[in-house]
């Protein structure tokens, strides 16, 4: 007679040890959710710091060429330079 209890109480039991098994699992997708957002900012701003550099690597060309430009200008007016 007492075999019929055992047996829903170890289904009940085992509910149980599922029921605490899922609610670990589901408190730990917050922290989850909250490390992959700020992952996704981090990526954003790499991706905007990325964007800058190569923005400054331009205008640093710009700029090497435009003082390569003056000085083969300043060297064309210095006195004794060929004409």
């Amino acid at each position: 007679m007492s075999l019929w209890w055992v047996v829903p109480g170890l289904v009940v039991l085992g509910l149980v040890v599922l029921g605490l098994a899922v609610w670990s699992v589901l408190a730990r997708l917050g922290n989850l959710a909250r490390a992959a957002a700020r992952m996704q900012e981090r990526t954003a701003d790499a991706e905007r710091l990325q964007m800058s550099v190569a923005y400054l690597q331009e205008r640093l060309l710009q700029f090497q060429e435009q003082a390569a430009e003056v000085q083969e200008r300043a060297a064309a007016r210095r006195p004794g330079a060929e004409q």
